[in-house]
């Protein structure tokens, strides 16, 4: 016959409410500090990978206007010929049924979203756009010539795209501002320069890109003239 011991277990230590009271206070102020912080870092994050995706379609343009100084296929190596993608002709500038992206994405100077074919969205789902746009060079600095040198009009390339308002905070362009602190001289809600208005509940950032080597060559012809000036 077989016998079956009674075995006794023994008591298991557990937490008592003051112990668990003190982890919890001290969970909480962890996270009053720790979430906020990693909600910053976040958007942070989120804001400086829209800018660099509008970086790389300005860098993207720049390639394409300094390629086209040497262009065989319009027998053209002159750098005063040069042109933004979208334009056919120095400073024609066309700012109605032209899409410099599309140019872009056929000369393969860009690659697009595996989710977006032949175009580039950001983190919110919000496409990155670009876009000619006239507009006139600088008043001439009177030091120069007395200021004689005549204002020209030139082609700028705008490239843009949209970042959310941060809803519920004393500053609902927070975004759009981290944004311009890595797109130095670019601007967020100014319909004029930037583009059509943003979709609702979002604001809409963009970057002016001139001509490169624009302010080199404007100084010279203002000091060319002046040396002709007697």
């Amino acid at each position: 016959m077989t016998r079956v011991r009674a075995c006794r277990v023994g008591a298991v230590a557990g937490f008592t409410i003051i112990e668990l009271g003190i982890v919890l206070a001290i969970m909480s102020v962890i996270a009053t500090v720790v979430v906020p912080n990693f909600i910053e870092l976040t958007k942070n994050d989120l804001a400086r990978q829209a800018a660099d995706q509008v970086q790389v379609v300005q860098d993207a343009a720049r390639s394409f206007y300094l390629a086209s100084i040497r262009d065989p296929a319009r027998n053209i190596n002159d750098p005063t010929m040069a042109i933004w993608p979208g334009e056919s002709y120095p400073n024609e500038c066309p700012e109605i049924g032209v899409d410099p992206m599309a140019v872009l994405f056929d000369y393969d100077m860009l690659k697009p979203n595996q989710a977006a074919p032949r175009a580039l969205v950001n983190q919110w789902g919000r496409p990155i756009e670009a876009r000619l746009r006239q507009a006139r060079s600088p008043a001439p600095d009177s030091q120069f010539a007395g200021g004689s040198i005549p204002a020209r009009t030139l082609c700028t390339m705008v490239v843009s795209t949209e970042v959310p308002l941060v809803t519920g905070t004393n500053d609902p362009q927070a975004l759009g501002n981290i944004v311009r602190t890595y797109l130095p001289g670019a601007r967020c809600n100014a319909p004029g320069v930037c583009g059509p208005t943003a979709a609702l509940g979002f604001v809409r950032c963009c970057s002016l890109i001139p001509k490169p080597g624009l302010s080199v060559s404007m100084m010279r012809s203002m000091v060319e003239e002046r040396v002709r000036t007697p």
